[in-house]
């Protein structure tokens, strides 16, 4: 499952001129054709590249040692879910909220108190 699911209901949300931000590790893996796949077009989409940072290189090339404060540092940066939430105040859709999502989907728990 991909996070690029979430495409449309996202897409749904946004006033005409906004645009979505989509993090990837493969920038060459993400050609503008992906998203017919999930009924996006790429004047809706940005891609935002994070597989070239020099601190994700670990994780992208299956290496031993990562040094997680540096990718934390970069991908701040680069703007994670949660620093790009209290920075613009904004909603994110992550991988973490799809699971979520589909999770919920399954496991639902019945409501008490208030609705």
């Amino acid at each position: 499952m991909s996070s690029l699911a979430q495409l449309p209901l996202i897409k749904t949300s946004l006033r005409a001129d906004q645009r979505i931000a989509v993090l990837v590790a493969d920038i060459q893996g993400a050609p503008p054709e992906l998203l017919a796949n999930v009924n996006a077009t790429p004047d809706k989409v940005t891609f935002v590249d994070i597989g070239s940072l020099p601190e994700f290189h670990a994780i992208r090339y299956g290496e031993t040692t990562l040094d997680n404060g540096a990718l934390k540092r970069a991908l701040v940066q680069k703007a994670v879910a949660a620093a790009i939430q209290a920075g613009v105040g904004l909603p994110v859709f992550d991988f973490i909220a799809l699971i979520n999502w589909l999770h919920q989907s399954l496991c639902q728990r019945p409501y008490y108190g208030f609705i």
